[in-house]
C-alpha cells in the first residue's frame, strides 16, 4: 500500500516513512534507508525522520560490515564479530545530530549516537550520549545495557550495576528483563558477588529460560562456590 501511494504521489513523505518501518520489521536496512532517504529529502525538518534515516544507515552500515567479513571468513553472518571501528558512520552520524538539533528529547537518536561513537572508540561521546538517552527514561532495555557494558569495560562497576538495575525496574517484557538481568548478574561476577550473580541470572533465566549465556555464567559462580 504504502509504495502504491509513493507511485502515485512521490511527495508523500509519510508514505515513504511508513515504507521504511515496513522494511525495518524485514530487516532489511538498505531499503529502509532508501525509503528514509526519500521522506528527508521532501521534509528535512521532520526530527523523527531525520532519526530514522540515522538509524538506519547505521543498521545497514553494520549488516553490510557483519556480511562482508562473514564472506571473507567464510562464516555464517551470525557467527562473527564484525571490526566496526574500520566502518564509516559519517551518513548516519549527521542525520542523527540533525535529529537531536531539531528535537533534543528523541531518546533513540542520542542511543544511537552513543552506539556510533563506542563502535569508533570514543567513550567519552558515547558515554554522554547514552547518558543523555537514559535521562528521558525509555522503556527499551538497549541503552542500559548499552552504558552498562561501557562501564563495565572501563571497571565501573558499580556504576554499571546501578545504570542496569534501573532498566530493570521500567522495562517491560520478559525478553529484555532477561537480558538486563544477565548485565546485572554479569556485574556482580565482576566484584565476585557469586551470590548475588547467582540471584540476577535466577531472575534472568525466570524472564526467558533459554537464556544460555545466563545459564552458563550461573554454572561458573556456582563452580566458584563450590
Amino acid at each position: 500500500a504504502c509504495q502504491k501511494s509513493t507511485e502515485r504521489w512521490r511527495e508523500n513523505h509519510v508514505a515513504w516513512y511508513a515504507l521504511a518501518g515496513s522494511w525495518i520489521g524485514r530487516n532489511d536496512w538498505a531499503k529502509a534507508s532508501d525509503a528514509m532517504q526519500n521522506a528527508v529529502q521532501i521534509a528535512p525538518e521532520q526530527a523523527m525522520y531525520q532519526m530514522m534515516y540515522g538509524r538506519t544507515l547505521y543498521e545497514k552500515a553494520v549488516f553490510q560490515a557483519r556480511e562482508d567479513q562473514a564472506r571473507r571468513e567464510n562464516k555464517k553472518p551470525e557467527e562473527v564479530v564484525p571490526d566496526l571501528t574500520v566502518v564509516n558512520f559519517q551518513k548516519a552520524e549527521q542525520a542523527l545530530q540533525e535529529a537531536v538539533k531539531l528535537n533534543p528529547e528523541l531518546w533513540r537518536a542520542h542511543y544511537y549516537l552513543g552506539r556510533i561513537f563506542r563502535d569508533t572508540d570514543k567513550p567519552k561521546e558515547a558515554a554522554t550520549s547514552l547518558t543523555k538517552a537514559l535521562s528521558f527514561a525509555p522503556i527499551e532495555a538497549a541503552p542500559y545495557i548499552a552504558l552498562g557494558e561501557l562501564y563495565r569495560k572501563w571497571d565501573y562497576t558499580d556504576q554499571a550495576l546501578s545504570v542496569v538495575q534501573q532498566g530493570a525496574t521500567v522495562v517491560p517484557g520478559s525478553n529484555e528483563v532477561s537480558d538486563i538481568w544477565y548485565v546485572v548478574g554479569m556485574s556482580y561476577d565482576d566484584k565476585r558477588m557469586d551470590d548475588k550473580a547467582i540471584e540476577s541470572f535466577d531472575k534472568a533465566l525466570e524472564s526467558r529460560p533459554d537464556n544460555h549465556k545466563a545459564k552458563f555464567q550461573r554454572g561458573q559462580a556456582y563452580f566458584r562456590k563450590g
